[in-house]
């Protein structure tokens, strides 16, 4: 007799049955014993797998673009940068090769006309007709594709040696006659603005000069430009110290600035700090102020407002031509826009506009 068990469960991809088989006992004849046996039955499945055989491309260098391909400098001593862009055969397909370990370097073919050095950047150095060449070759040492090189032209056309650039005057902010300290230990900002012969012809200068009060009895300055209320006594009020402000230039010499401090105790005054913006440089601009007060347009134009003791004034400049390249030291940061200054006394920023 034959009985099949389809109450145990499935396992994953194949059947398990149990078969019981009946047979004779030999030891109590007419009865029968029980023989357990298993059997299994798979359940198959397939699936398709496909290979594609070929070769991984590897990333090779096939091309070097020199940037500027074609320059050209006026006058002896002017100076151009090369900057070397290499192609590959995949991705990423473009890198500058700058301070890469196989980029063997740069060359010029006419050494006479113009230098060229690790970095890239050429120099004019001489030409005797009425225009010079030379070739600018950069080259790399690929591991795959081997040596490849980019080129340009560098024209030099003759000319007097590159003008230095030079400081050609100080101005100080504020200017003469126009700021004056009320009481004694009151203290108030003077900035220093350098014009030079070539560009940036603007720069803040303030902690590069040596600061002079011509009558320290009445007010001193420090390094750094802050003036310092000390006396007024012995004539009317209001008492005057002149302030310069001076730097020895390597190109032009000694150079001075004139401004001056006016002490007068006899009150009449804000009882709040000054905020002084002046706008300097060839370009223009409009320098506004948060909290409202400040509100400068143009160049060489300066306005005045009163702030608060301990407040902070955050200054926004917008460009109407040229551009905009910082502030004086005293307002952070200098080259950020907008800056702070903090009204712990009184103060002058300087917006520069080239």
């Amino acid at each position: 007799m034959l009985a099949q068990n389809s109450a145990l469960p499935l396992a994953p991809r194949c059947m398990k049955r149990m078969l019981i088989l009946l047979v004779p006992n030999c030891e109590e004849p007419g009865s029968y014993r029980r023989r357990r046996q298993r059997h299994w039955s798979v359940v198959t499945g397939t699936a398709t797998l496909t290979v594609t055989t070929g070769v991984l491309t590897q990333r090779a260098l096939i091309a070097i673009t020199l940037i500027p391909a074609a320059q050209t400098l006026n006058s002896l001593g002017e100076t151009a940068q090369f900057i070397a862009i290499g192609t590959y055969s995949a991705p990423p397909t473009t890198e500058n090769l700058a301070g890469n370990p196989d980029f063997q370097g740069w060359v010029s073919s006419d050494s006479d006309v113009a230098s060229i050095n690790s970095s890239g950047l050429a120099t004019a150095v001489g030409c005797g007709t009425s225009s010079c060449n030379t070739t600018i070759t950069a080259s790399y040492l690929d591991p795959i594709s081997g040596t490849i090189t980019g080129t340009a032209t560098l024209t030099v056309t003759p000319g007097s040696p590159l003008q230095q650039r030079a400081l050609s005057a100080i101005t100080i902010f504020p200017g003469a006659n126009t700021q004056t300290l009320y009481t004694i230990g009151e203290t108030s900002q003077f900035i220093a603005s350098g014009t030079y012969t070539a560009p940036p012809t603007t720069v803040d200068i303030t902690d590069m000069v040596t600061w002079a009060s011509a009558d320290t009895g009445i007010a001193t300055i420090n390094s750094s430009g802050l003036t310092t209320a000390v006396a007024c006594g012995g004539t009317t009020p209001p008492c005057i110290s002149n302030i310069t402000a001076s730097v020895t230039d390597p190109v032009s010499g000694f150079i001075v600035g004139t401004s001056n401090i006016s002490v007068d105790t006899s009150g009449g005054r804000s009882g709040l700090p000054s905020l002084s913006v002046y706008l300097v440089g060839a370009g223009t601009g409009t320098v506004t102020s948060n909290p409202p007060g400040i509100n400068c347009t143009g160049s060489g134009v300066g306005c005045t407002a009163y702030f608060p003791q301990g407040s902070t004034v955050t200054l926004t400049a917008t460009i109407s031509s040229g551009t905009f390249a910082g502030w004086s030291a005293n307002c952070t940061p200098d080259t950020g826009n907008p800056c702070t200054v903090t009204m712990n006394t009184n103060q002058t920023v300087g917006s520069i506009f080239n």
